[in-house]
């Protein structure tokens, strides 16, 4: 998936193997923080809300979004996913978007990657 492709090359991310290689950690490397993969299904606002949140080009764009009071809630039927990694310290999120077409989830752009402030403003959006 490109999902984890991606943030296994993050030059911010280290892959741990314990268990004689058999079980890998994903590790935000300036805080030694694991990473947990979530998965949240949405639809109606929540798709503009996502995409609102994968084309911020600011920090100032994730304030306003803050401001409005937006929250990106998970619903068990929606027709688009959005795929979270995030660091247990919230310092570190990756995000990419799918859209169900065709009965499959195609790719709505790259992954998205926040760390620092702009992280912990990312996850005050998600409902992770």
């Amino acid at each position: 998936m490109k999902m984890g492709e991606a943030v296994a090359s993050h030059p911010n991310i280290s892959v741990k193997t314990s268990l004689f290689g058999l079980k890998k950690d994903f590790v935000y490397t300036p805080t030694g923080n694991k990473l947990k993969g979530y998965e949240l299904n949405i639809k109606g606002d929540g798709c503009r809300i996502a995409h609102n949140l994968m084309t911020a080009k600011t920090a100032q764009d994730l304030d306003t979004m803050i401001e409005k009071g937006e929250r990106l809630i998970g619903n068990p039927n929606g027709n688009e996913r959005l795929d979270i990694a995030l660091s247990a310290d919230k310092q570190f999120v990756a995000l990419q978007h799918f859209r169900y077409e065709n009965y499959l989830f195609v790719e709505l752009g790259e992954p998205r990657f926040f760390e620092g402030e702009e992280a912990i403003k990312v996850t005050k959006l998600l409902d992770v």
